[in-house]
This record gives C-alpha cells, sequence and structure tokens, in this order.
C-alpha cells in the first residue's frame, strides 16, 4: 500500500539458512552464555573469599578453585539433578537456593 502512493518501503532481509547452521549458531550462543555465567558463577565466591575472609592466593584460593570446578563436573556429568543438587546443599551445608516469585 505504501509502494503504491509513493513513500519508501522498506523490507527486513530475508537469509536462507541450513538447519544445521541455526543449530550451531544456537549452540555457540549457549556455549557463550555458559562460559560468561561461570566466570561469575566461580569468580564472585572467590573474589569473596579473598576480600571479605582473607584467603591466600597461593593455597586456599586455587584449592578452593578446583575443589568448585571437581563439583561442578560431576554435576555436569550427570551425577545428580539440579534440585537434589539443592537439597544436597541444604542438607550438608543449610543453605537453601530458591526463586523470589
Amino acid at each position: 500500500m505504501a509502494q503504491r502512493k509513493g513513500l519508501p518501503v522498506t523490507h527486513e532481509p530475508v537469509f536462507n539458512m541450513k538447519q544445521s547452521d541455526i543449530k550451531k549458531m544456537k549452540q555457540d550462543a549457549t556455549e557463550a552464555a555458559v562460559d560468561a555465567a561461570m566466570i561469575l558463577l566461580l569468580g564472585i565466591p572467590v573474589k569473596v573469599m579473598k576480600e571479605k575472609y582473607g584467603w591466600g592466593m597461593k593455597k586456599r584460593l586455587p584449592e578452593f578453585c578446583e575443589a568448585m570446578i571437581d563439583v561442578y563436573t560431576d554435576f555436569q556429568n550427570g551425577d545428580m539433578t539440579l534440585e537434589e543438587f539443592a537439597d544436597l546443599i541444604y542438607q550438608e551445608c543449610g543453605v537453601k537456593f530458591q526463586k523470589n516469585e
């Protein structure tokens, strides 16, 4: 209709992509998001342990990081579900994480 009135018409470009290309793009985006989240999820506790509790960089912090990565790897390998892990943290550590509704 706008074209009939002599007004400029802008169209979004259309690209043809293979399903495998779309799948690869999604996988790459997911991996980038996980990498960014891991830096925060592992880095924040390390920063707190150093700044608030005075943990050292030669022994305690590297050991803590290795232990966190080991637990993450075990979880990632499918040894337990997220819900089971949250229950384990609550039972063993007395800390309960829950979503604010």
